[in-house]
């Protein structure tokens, strides 16, 4: 009985020390992502500003963001393959330092218009492989019990983050200009890069023997959850595509400037906060369909709300709401990713996940101007709606059958294939672990 109640004792205590790595890895990652997104954000508007001053064109504004947006999409296969195959934290470390050289690039050649769109899509090609890699691994680091803590941790230090840069940005364009924004954003790619490098763990993925780069594609496609889901989440970003430069115009319609815009992005920031929260209290209850569709539907009422405000006031309360509806299925999405995929494919299955999204904003993007100059801000607005109303619907009527299909009526191979993605990927000893998180 002494050496039974000893043991306990020991167990007692090795689950302790398990928890407190696990509070420290999640707080340091939190941290690493909250200071690379203001690094990143900042250097995103400096860009855009440096732009526009050069060349007064929006379409070139436009063609930056486009062409991140379609080389993340493009690359999306192999980069995924880089952490499936390779040491997921060496490959995090060299996508921060390539990142970092390549915004140190940015400053040296920031009079030149075209060599900052070719940096910009380079730096675009570094920053490919950080976010499937650091999403792979999260579930071997933190445990699968604490991927709804440690996705909302990180997401909510990401959003302060991104709403921090503008800031930022705005405050040393006016005073020292923006090559220094973009030093700035290579140190935040260095603190990351050694915040990785501090990391004691085991970031080697699981031998698996698809091989392919469109593995990923291929296990999202046939899942019968993931499919809808993956689907309804392209369509909602196209809407988004739409609606980012109608920000711009809705703003002028209103006559309140760049403050109003910059209150627009903030409110939808405030939003994805609450959104990751709420993700975070329904941790603990079973991920259904019927639950994610809520984050669709809350983008669209949003969207909505914007289209048909009449004073500017409801426009901002409706960003809030539809930030509300990304926030919860960011984390959501994230977490049930990480649960049902096997780990020597995740790296490829969140790629391919990040593809769709990007892949969206660049379609959205391309139709936004033609749909803004023909129904304006308030229908381009309608027409993200839409977009979002239409995700619901296949959440509704495809995922709905799914889930239940999955849960009722999963064969026997398939059902041991299931229990086998959502068991720990290993044993507690690679549980307090950090992770860098994406710029």
């Amino acid at each position: 009985m002494i050496v039974a109640a000893a043991v306990e004792k020991i167990r007692s205590g090795m689950a302790k020390l398990d928890h407190q790595g696990v509070d420290v890895a999640v707080r340091k990652l939190a941290f690493s992502r909250g200071v690379t997104y203001a690094g990143g954000s900042a250097a995103f508007w400096a860009l855009s500003a440096i732009l526009y001053e050069q060349t007064h064109s929006p379409a070139v504004v436009a063609a930056a963001a486009l062409a991140s947006f379609s080389v993340l999409a493009a690359l999306s296969p192999l980069a995924g393959l880089l952490g499936d195959h390779c040491n997921r934290k060496k490959v995090m470390i060299a996508s921060e330092l390539a990142g970092a050289t390549c915004f140190l690039a940015l400053a040296l050649v920031s009079g030149s218009p075209i060599g900052l769109l070719v940096v910009r899509a380079l730096a675009s090609v570094a920053y490919a492989p950080l976010v499937p890699a650091t999403n792979a691994a999260l579930p071997a680091l933190v445990g699968h019990d604490n991927l709804d803590r440690a996705n909302v941790a990180i997401s909510k230090a990401g959003i302060a983050g991104a709403l921090i840069g503008p800031a930022i940005a705005g405050l040393m364009l006016a005073t020292v200009g923006a090559p220094i924004v973009f030093m700035l954003n290579t140190i935040t790619f260095l603190i990351s890069a050694w915040v990785i490098y501090s990391v004691k763990g085991d970031f080697r993925p699981i031998p698996s023997r698809r091989g392919e780069a469109v593995a990923g594609f291929t296990f999202l496609r046939s899942h019968r959850l993931l499919r809808p889901i993956t689907i309804a989440y392209g369509i909602t970003f196209v809407g988004v595509g739409v609606s980012i430069p109608a920000e711009v115009v809705l703003a002028s319609d209103f006559d309140v400037g760049s403050l109003g815009y910059a209150a627009l992005v903030c409110l939808w920031g405030i939003g994805s906060l609450i959104g990751a929260s709420i993700a975070k209290q329904l941790g603990s209850q079973p991920r259904s369909i019927l639950l994610l569709a809520c984050a669709p539907i809350a983008i669209a009422a949003g969207f909505f709300a914007v289209g048909i405000a009449p004073i500017f006031a409801v426009a901002l309360l409706g960003m809030g709401i539809g930030g509300i509806g990304e926030g919860f299925w960011q984390v959501t999405q994230t977490t049930l990713i990480q649960k049902e995929t096997p780990d020597g494919i995740r790296g490829r299955v969140f790629a391919g996940s990040e593809a769709v999204m990007q892949l969206g904003i660049a379609v959205g993007l391309l139709a936004s101007g033609f749909v803004t100059a023909t129904l304006g801000a308030s229908g381009a607005f309608a027409v993200a709606a839409a977009g979002s109303a239409i995700a619901a619907s296949i959440l509704f009527l495809r995922g709905l059958p799914a889930e239940a299909a999955l849960h009722n009526n999963t064969p026997p191979k398939a059902r041991v294939r299931k229990l086998h993605a959502k068991q720990p990927a290993v044993s507690g000893s690679r549980l307090s672990v950090e992770f860098a998180p994406p710029p």
